[in-house]
């Protein structure tokens, strides 16, 4: 890694449609980027506070959000059509492209996802392709369930050879392999990189949303190393659910457990919601949290990682970034993975299988079941497998080396 300022221009764009993890990944990388230009594009509903630091661009575009079913998209703006936004959308991205000339763009998820965005980043990846410009595809460890697996994987394979020179698994294939989840692994003709897994955002992260607003120290410094955690006496029970949007009925069991003294440590807990919980259930989780002792209910918090230090369990949904803080410290956790695509399922069985995380289906929630998994999780384990956690560094060597023309022997 360079340690003085390339003069190269990176472009990462980057779509979330619910939760946060592609956010908190991609602006992971850009910060293990930031001796170089680094212009992140971002699509979604704001979430949190800035996602910038010295060196880096933020660049939104008109936002756009899915249903809750997640079968269409819909504007988030009010007074605007779909088609009116896709249009602004597409200009927005095409001047950003020209005003920028990047020397290399990394996409977030795309071909393995974001379909519905082919309006704006197909048009982006030809431009790339006539000037070129190397495109590189992020992509985290497991993909979801696809109606036509086999149209699906076609569409991806050819996006790949057309338009890409790498793709970038942030997985440590000890844990997951990409072909488990996309078993046309082996048709794909450009390089593919196990990143390892991408940890954090180079400084404590809310818990559940967002990054800090204000970057502590030097951001490559601070993104480079794996994240510590000292030791220190742990008690009570902390939780989160990523944005809030699917976790409602998790932290509704966890407060009706407080409520009836299931939980260690004399109920004592910490609980955080997320900011896009509907307002109808926070008020009845407000309620619920009024007649539970000990337990503190908050929409989110920058210092999870100091919570995680000091608490002597943990519950959580099992979106990509929940796991890796379970990974990194080692607390013992319960999981409780959302039924969206199944990717939740599949990632928390793997944890499980690992020896990180006991896994709570959601069908089978209440607060009887989670008190008897929490004191399950406390039980005796053996140690777990030990995972790559450096991949927002890694990601960064490789996307050097494709820059400089040396690009790094690939995994596959």
């Amino acid at each position: 890694m360079v340690e003085q300022q390339s003069g190269k221009t990176i472009l990462i764009y980057c779509q979330h449609l619910w939760g946060i993890g592609h956010l908190m990944r991609a602006s992971a990388i850009a910060r293990a980027l930031s001796s170089h230009r680094v212009h992140f594009v971002l699509g979604g509903r704001a979430m949190g506070k800035s996602v910038a630091f010295p060196g880096c661009k933020i660049h939104r575009l008109a936002p756009l959000g899915c249903d809750e079913a997640v079968t269409h998209l819909i504007p988030l703006e009010p007074g605007q059509t779909l088609e009116a936004v896709q249009q602004r959308r597409r200009k927005r991205l095409m001047a950003l492209l020209d005003a920028m000339a990047p020397d290399l763009v990394l996409v977030e998820m795309f071909p393995f996802g974001r379909p519905w965005f082919r309006f704006e980043i197909v048009p982006l990846l030809e431009a790339l392709r006539g000037d070129g410009v190397p495109a590189v595809c992020s992509v985290r460890d497991v993909l979801v369930r696809k109606q036509d697996p086999a149209a699906y994987a076609r569409q991806v394979l050819e996006d790949l050879d057309r338009y890409f020179s790498a793709v970038l698994v942030h997985s440590d294939p000890a844990l997951i392999r990409l072909e488990e989840t996309f078993p046309a692994a082996d048709g794909i003709r450009v390089p593919v990189y196990y990143t390892g897994y991408v940890a954090g955002a180079g400084h404590d992260r809310h818990g559940g949303f967002g990054l800090d607003e204000k970057t502590e120290g030097n951001s490559r410094s601070t993104e480079q190393k794996r994240p510590v955690f000292r030791r220190v006496a742990r008690q009570g029970l902390l939780a989160w659910t990523g944005s809030g949007a699917l976790g409602g009925a998790v932290v509704e069991a966890i407060l009706e457990a407080a409520g009836q003294g299931l939980l260690p440590d004399k109920g004592k807990a910490r609980v955080y919601a997320g900011p896009a919980l509907d307002q109808a259930q926070r008020s009845r989780l407000n309620q619920l949290a009024r007649g539970a002792a000990g337990v503190v209910l908050r929409t989110f918090t920058n210092r999870l990682r100091r919570h995680l230090n000091s608490a002597r369990v943990a519950v959580c949904m099992a979106g990509y970034m929940s796991a890796v803080d379970i990974m990194a410290s080692r607390v013992p956790a319960v999981m409780i993975p959302g039924r969206q695509g199944g990717e939740q399922p599949f990632r928390a069985r793997k944890l499980e299988e690992a020896g990180y995380v006991r896994v709570l289906p959601l069908d089978d929630l209440s607060a009887h079941s989670l008190a008897r998994k929490v004191e399950d999780a406390l039980g005796p384990r053996e140690e777990p497998v030990r995972v790559d956690l450096n991949g927002a560094r890694r990601s960064a060597e490789i996307v050097e080396a494709i820059m400089d023309g040396k690009p790094l022997a690939p995994s596959n």
